[in-house]
């Protein structure tokens, strides 16, 4: 089995769903008895905080004697983390995090420096790991339902225009993957879903402006994208598909 779909540390154990898809509304909703078993099992992580307790002076929007509820949200936080999603203005974390946060003037500023100053080096490595390579490479590897429906989608296309269909793993290279970013995990740039769903408007004929229109992106972000993220065999496949020469070898 792919590493990235077992608990480093604890090979023997193989996190269902896989890293990167747990659900967001399930996380906010964990106990802190949920959240301990989580770390371990999904991520191998017996402590996330450095040792002592984590210094709540900058969780001043609650009383201070409600400790317990300010370790367990920050628990929360922390495997949203652990588990992909990011901290940019369309994450899907802000919707949570400044419903609970009334009495903060600025919580998407003060979070990351919290969680960089309580969080121990190698849960913060495992963060980086988990949003750089370990999330995309389970979701090519176990697709989550939307990439299914967009694979099937551009299979079923393939065949009727005479050319063998193609699998998630067969368009992207592995070694370049974009963004696992999709239901509930926002991304603004180039990520899997966005990445099939060009793959697909080219195959139905869309110009690089349309296509481009479509997807909300920069046309030239777009092209280096098809570059960057696309295998020559994606490539080669799609221009025989439209009537181009082949112009890639290799995949």
């Amino acid at each position: 089995m792919h590493r990235s779909l077992m608990t480093p540390g604890r090979e023997d154990l193989s996190p269902y769903p896989p890293i990167g898809q747990l659900d967001f509304e399930k996380i906010v909703a964990m106990t802190d008895e949920d959240l301990d078993r989580a770390f371990r099992e999904r991520h191998g992580l017996q402590n996330i905080f450095k040792p002592g307790k984590p210094d709540y002076r900058s969780f001043n929007y609650m009383p201070e004697d409600d400790e317990d509820a300010r370790l367990l949200e920050l628990k929360r936080i922390v495997l949203t983390r652990l588990e992909g999603v990011g901290l940019g203005p369309n994450s899907k974390i802000w919707d949570w995090y400044d419903s609970v946060k009334e009495n903060i003037d600025d919580p998407a500023s003060s979070l990351g420096v919290i969680l960089k100053n309580v969080l121990t080096d190698e849960c913060k490595g495992r963060i980086k790991d988990v949003r750089e390579n370990v999330a995309r490479e389970a979701a090519v590897l176990v697709p989550y339902p939307r990439l299914q429906q967009l694979e099937r989608q551009i299979q079923s296309k393939l065949r009727s225009m005479g050319q063998e269909p193609l699998s998630i793993s067969d368009i992207f290279k592995v070694e370049r993957l974009p963004s696992h970013a999709g239901d509930g995990l926002p991304s603004t740039r180039m990520n899997l879903e966005t990445g099939l769903k060009l793959y697909l408007f080219k195959l139905e004929g869309l110009s690089n402006d349309a296509c481009a229109e479509r997807l909300q992106m920069d046309k030239n972000s777009m092209q280096t994208s098809w570059m960057i993220y696309f295998t020559p065999r994606a490539r080669e496949i799609y221009r025989l598909a439209i009537g181009r020469k082949a112009r890639y070898k290799g995949r």
